[in-house]
């Protein structure tokens, strides 16, 4: 069974790399260039798990988490916040939002997965 993964990341090596360490996993990860772009692809389409920078162009990683939270059709969704951004005030944000882990970049592909897999335990190798 594939999960649906959406990435929100506006840096084009930051989603190759993601990209490349998921390869092989039993996810199909969909991209989302800003906020904005992101918040409009999950009005649309069904996901299992959101992977968030907090630095975005247009709507930033906060304010997306916050009307993911207010929106009872996304608020259920487990978000990852996979950012460099780790200010105090960050990671209080991504607390009080509730994001299922907080991982700095740059992220090794082991702990990627590791938390993917805490979130989605039946995310395997295919």
């Amino acid at each position: 069974m594939n999960h649906t993964v959406l990435y929100i990341e506006d840096n084009a090596l930051n989603i190759r790399l993601v990209q490349k360490s998921l390869r092989g996993l039993t996810v199909v990860v969909n991209i989302a260039q800003d906020g904005d772009e992101g918040l409009h692809w999950l009005k649309d389409n069904a996901t299992d798990l959101v992977l968030l920078d907090m630095n975005l162009p247009s709507v930033n990683g906060i304010d997306v988490l916050r009307q993911m939270k207010m929106n009872r059709r996304t608020r259920h969704i487990p978000v990852i916040a996979l950012t460099a951004d780790n200010t105090v005030q960050t990671r209080k944000a991504c607390e009080t939002y509730g994001v299922a882990d907080f991982l700095e970049k740059p992220v090794s592909r082991h702990t990627l997965i590791q938390s993917i897999q805490t979130v989605l335990p039946d995310v395997a190798q295919c």
